[in-house]
């Protein structure tokens, strides 16, 4: 394992259900939360990995709840909710400057929450081209969730009637905003179809709720078209559809399998979508004279869905594991591998199967798989020993 630090700051002990650090489809660029002096608002930092250079986005009444960026390779746009539902999207530029496209107040009497999550339609086309294609209205298009509401935002349209740089309330907005209330209680998970079609909606109710979005028709409610439980009615912690978005075609189906997490994610159920059935189910147990709190993780997956990551935060331990998805989904491996500090919030850059000396230098790694998922040719390395193995990169914030 080799660690590098990018950024000195140590971040407080806590289990947040959103994303405190999010990463740019492109890789360049990495968004993580900060606390302001006096602690009672955020802010967050967007460093440029590429130059080294950081914008500071401000405007925020509490602390940072959730962040994304918007799968569009141009312009990058970061979608962040604090902990009293303001909502704000940014663009990031390829200097130290950001503009401000859209801010969403709440009114005043608003209660601080911890289930404020906020996250964009990863919208693939017809014909498979991601981040910039013919229609990339789609992808600016964002659900941002306050408690057991969620709203869908098309940020074009909303843009186009108010004007760039706007500050609204929701009552102010009459084209662009499709309002679900549904769940009896909070929304903790949410994703979109990768074709901007449905919103699935995980909740403290136990509840997944499946809904048709009709953002070419802004007078129409979106309407239900599925209820689920995967765990039996207790709150789902997680919900991931594992598609592989970047290596999409015209004939790719998506949200086939699914994880979902219950009780902190400390059990996890993988599941094929066409018969609603449970493959495997994974539960993390404390062992006996365990004195430490009860397991809190977060998961992520790789951008080609075949690795799940977790991290307990109250542990010093990060689990990779290895998924294949061929005739049905299975988790194949788990490895666990130590930490010097809990990792409270990571960002998977990328996972590969690779060849590597062993060392910790990551230049000695030779990938076995091409940037397009094809297989590389072997090389001659007869005079060296290479081992064969799994490179998992992330960016984490940790305690220290």
């Amino acid at each position: 394992m080799k660690i590098k630090n990018i950024v000195d700051y140590s971040w407080g002990l806590s289990y947040n259900i959103g994303k405190h650090i999010a990463l740019h489809m492109s890789k360049t660029y990495l968004a993580y939360a900060l606390r302001t002096a006096d602690s009672s608002a955020g802010v967050v930092r967007v460093l440029n990995l590429q130059t080294g250079v950081r914008v500071l986005l401000r405007g925020f009444r509490g602390l940072i709840r959730d962040m994304a960026f918007a799968r569009l390779m141009s312009p990058v746009l970061i979608a962040v909710v604090d902990a009293f539902g303001t909502l704000c999207v940014y663009e990031v530029h390829n200097s130290d400057k950001s503009t401000l496209w859209l801010k969403v107040e709440r009114p005043a009497g608003e209660p601080a929450s911890e289930h404020r999550r906020v996250v964009w339609c990863p919208y693939v086309p017809d014909d498979a081209r991601g981040g910039n294609g013919g229609d990339d209205e789609a992808s600016k298009v964002l659900a941002a969730t306050n408690l057991e509401e969620a709203e869908v935002w098309n940020l074009a349209a909303v843009v186009a009637e108010h004007g760039m740089g706007c500050t609204l309330t929701v009552p102010d907005v009459r084209v662009g905003l499709q309002r679900i209330i549904e769940h009896t209680g909070p929304i903790i998970d949410a994703c979109f179809s990768p074709d901007g079609t449905a919103l699935a909606i995980a909740g403290a109710d136990g509840q997944v709720r499946f809904f048709q979005v009709y953002m070419q028709e802004p007078d129409v409610t979106p309407r239900c078209l599925h209820r689920w439980c995967p765990h039996d009615e207790k709150p789902v912690s997680c919900l991931i559809f594992l598609d592989n978005i970047a290596l999409a075609n015209a004939d790719t189906q998506f949200w086939r399998y699914a994880l979902t997490g219950t009780d902190n994610n400390t059990e996890l159920k993988l599941w094929n979508c066409e018969r609603w059935t449970c493959l495997q189910t994974i539960r993390f147990i404390v062992p006996p004279g365990d004195t430490a709190p009860p397991p809190a993780f977060k998961v992520e997956v790789d951008p080609s869905a075949n690795y799940i990551v977790l991290s307990d935060i109250h542990r010093k331990v990060v689990y990779v594991c290895q998924l294949k998805l061929d005739h049905d989904a299975e988790l194949v491996s788990l490895a666990l591998f130590p930490v010097v500090a809990p990792v409270l919030n990571f960002a998977v850059v990328e996972a590969r199967r690779c060849r590597f000396k062993p060392s910790t230098n990551t230049e000695q790694i030779n990938r076995l798989e091409g940037p397009q998922g094809t297989e590389v040719a072997d090389e001659d390395h007869t005079s060296e020993v290479f081992e064969e193995g799994i490179m998992v990169q992330l960016h984490w914030m940790s305690t220290r």
